[in-house]
């Protein structure tokens, strides 16, 4: 079935039935699927050389504004081997285990960047926050030599 669609009008109805989808949850899984048939009919014409790149995934960047792994999941719903439910089940799980891995937390500096735990040569930190500071103000400032910084840092010191 195809739509008779120009690419990129397709992609923007893709985008369409997204916005759709998170606006009006009680239909949400019909605009997934729709939006999943649209992709597959996106993804035959790429492959059958109507854009200008033979990757699926730049046309999804550059039209649908979506990743390729999103877009093979609302494939998979147009299909009908997943359900949004099945779906948003394996996204939960996995987030469950990312969180249960990496549940201890890492100190933060006052701008909530994470300090790196000692090294084991000598028991330094490898980042301090006040390296971590003059870094970020060097780069923000694109400052060419450390006498700028410092001029700086001074100039904070006393306000």
């Amino acid at each position: 079935m195809r739509s008779g669609l120009a690419l990129d009008q397709l992609g923007t109805t893709i985008k369409h039935h997204m916005v759709a989808a998170e606006k009006h949850e009680e239909k949400q899984a019909n605009h997934y699927k729709s939006a999943g048939i649209y992709l597959k009919e996106a993804r035959e014409r790429v492959a059958a050389g109507e854009y200008e790149s033979p990757h699926f995934s730049h046309y999804l960047q550059t039209y649908a504004k979506m990743s390729s792994s999103r877009a093979y999941e609302l494939i998979a719903i147009a299909d009908g081997t997943k359900t949004v439910e099945g779906i948003r089940e394996e996204t939960n799980a996995r987030k469950q285990a990312f969180r249960s891995r990496t549940d201890t937390k890492q100190p933060t500096d006052s701008i909530g960047k994470s300090i790196k735990q000692p090294n084991n040569l000598g028991g330094r930190p490898v980042v301090d926050e006040l390296s971590h500071m003059r870094s970020l103000i060097s780069k923000k400032l694109k400052l060419k030599d450390k006498e700028q910084l410092l001029l700086i840092i001074q100039f904070m010191d006393g306000v």
